[in-house]
Parts: C-alpha cells; structure tokens; sequence
C-alpha cells in the first residue's frame, strides 16, 4: 500500500485555555504559523465558545469527536453561516453547529447540536498568516484552467471542496 501524510506542527507543548465559556484541557498554538490544536469535552445543551490560542480569526476549523463514531465538521469562513461541510464524505455545504458564530481572535462558537455531554472534541483550527497560509474561497468559471486566485505565496498543499453540490475533495 501507498500512504501518503501531511503534518502541522503547532506550539509542541500544550495547555489549558480559558478564554471561552468552557475551557480547554489542552491548546497548542502557533500563531507563527496561524494554526492550533484544541482538546475540550463538550458539557453544555446550549451554544458556547472554546479557547483556541491563535491571537487572529480562524478562517478554518476542522472539528472531531474523539470517543465516538462521528463525522469530521469542517467550518470555512467562506461556507453560508451556520453551514458546515463534511471532510469524510463528498456531501455539499450542510447545516452546521457552530453555535452563534461568535468568532473572535481568541475564541470560536460551538452549539448545541454538536454532540453529546462528556463527548471529547478536537479541533483543528487554521488562521489567514501572510506568506504563509491563506483559506479562501472563489466562485468556479466553467473554463478548463479556472480563475485565478492570489494567495501572495506559492501553497505547497491545497485543499479544495465544491460547497455547493456534492463533490470529492481535492488535495494538490
């Protein structure tokens, strides 16, 4: 078999994060590179933010439950509010839980339609940093070679997904 993998690091070490309403057991954060890890357990029926240490807006974030079978929710800030897609399946833009979309430089917004109390929940989140990282989105213009879209870098990884019908993603 051929496996392919791609890696983020980002702070090493991590730590508790107070800065939303529930806190988080574990935050590691590179704000070098606009990208962090963040552990909680999902304990509220209501909406709620959770700390994720990145100092600027996540424009993306891809969350998990780790300790039951669920589907991995990917927020874009480019997606309708509210929505989600989904990262294991070729679905388009879905109803999402990301509560209020309370999104700030120090938390993000989860609801109450997430999960379960006491399910564990990590995120991925990823924030605009200049040269280095950018998550956008574009409306395709039915020609082979499609638009152009600027970054101001040259990406080494790309991931695409069709929000508006269903799709595969792409990696490139």
């Amino acid at each position: 078999n051929t496996f392919v993998s791609w890696n983020w690091k980002a702070n090493g070490q991590g730590s508790a994060n107070t800065d939303g309403t529930v806190n988080s057991t574990y935050t590691s954060a590179s704000s070098t590179s606009g990208f962090s890890i963040v552990k909680w357990t999902h304990t509220t029926s209501g909406n709620y933010t959770v700390g994720h240490g990145l100092n600027a807006t996540p424009k993306m974030i891809i969350v998990k439950t780790t300790n039951a079978t669920t589907n991995w929710g990917v927020y874009h800030s480019g997606l309708t509010v509210g929505k989600r897609v989904i990262l294991n399946t070729t679905s388009a833009e879905t109803t999402g839980y990301w509560g209020a979309n309370s999104w700030t430089n120090n938390t993000f917004s989860i609801g109450s339609g997430r999960d379960d109390n006491g399910k564990t929940m990590i995120a991925y989140c990823f924030a605009d940093v200049q040269g280095f990282s950018k998550a956008g989105s574009y409306t395709g213009n039915g020609n082979a070679e499609g638009p152009f879209i600027y970054t101001g870098f040259k990406p080494a990884f790309l991931l695409i997904k069709k929000s508006s019908a269903t799709e595969n993603w792409i990696i490139t």
